[in-house]
């Protein structure tokens, strides 16, 4: 299955995804959670690197699929037991009344779906963690909407590049350069195949630049060529012109 590489708002409401290949989705309608591929609607902030995130919309992570989303709820609630959280405290700091949330409900629907009490302490309950993240899931609601899928617009420069064929990857060089990313740093690639996470600075957050690999000698050889077809049309041109002025048949 192919994963989307970045995500961000579109018009309104919507969400777009971006994909290697270039195509896009477009996402609208449903539930903020499905546009975002976020069943818990986790809000975004940017130093929760989540597995998986590839950007925000509407204040809220985008994931490249909503199992990365499910995985992010799990991780934030083994947190919450490491603090030694009850189930209504950990709802509580969950889903602030903050951020328009109904506390008191959210706890009550949570408890009624997953038969534990509020009171209960998460770390007593570890092996239950996923049923409480699969009713937090629900609370927050998911409804699948409308996608449209847009082709790859290619550019005419764009197209030209392709031909060419290659580049090498470069990257910062610095300790924030992802791990993969690093280990692509002077290796070459081709236009036409990209790479897993598409082509350098594709992916969300990816700082990599692409150097472009010239062969002279064929870009020469186009420049004549295309030099000459000019030539051809110009003087096609010039002496159609004349054949008009004088009428000649």
């Amino acid at each position: 299955m192919e994963l989307a590489i970045k995500a961000y708002t579109g018009d309104g409401t919507e969400v777009v995804y971006e994909y290697a290949d270039g195509h896009k989705e477009i996402r609208s309608g449903g539930s903020r959670s499905w546009r975002n591929n976020n069943p818990g609607n986790i809000r975004y902030v940017a130093a929760n690197d989540w597995n998986g995130q590839i950007g925000k919309a509407g204040g809220f992570s985008c994931f490249s699929h909503p199992d990365f989303g499910r995985r992010a709820i799990g991780i934030i609630l083994k947190k919450y037991a490491s603090r030694g959280l009850t189930l209504g405290k950990a709802i509580r700091t969950y889903a602030p009344a903050v951020d328009n949330n109904n506390e008191e409900a959210y706890i009550k629907h949570v408890e009624e779906l997953t038969k534990i009490s509020r009171k209960t302490a998460l770390l007593a309950v570890l092996d239950r963690l996923p049923l409480i993240a699969q009713a937090i899931e629900k609370h927050e609601g998911y409804f699948i909407g409308n996608t449209e899928k847009m082709e790859p617009e290619l550019s005419a420069n764009h197209e030209e590049v392709s031909q060419l064929g290659e580049y090498i990857w470069r990257t910062a060089r610095d300790n924030k350069v992802r791990s993969r990313h690093a280990a692509r740093e002077g290796k070459t690639f081709k236009w036409r195949e990209p790479p897993q996470g598409g082509h350098p600075g594709e992916e969300y957050g990816c700082r990599c630049w692409a150097e472009p690999i010239v062969n002279e000698e064929k870009n020469l050889g186009q420049i004549f060529d295309n030099g000459q077809q000019a030539w051809k049309r110009k003087i096609a041109k010039e002496v159609s012109s004349i054949f008009r002025k004088r009428k000649i048949t």
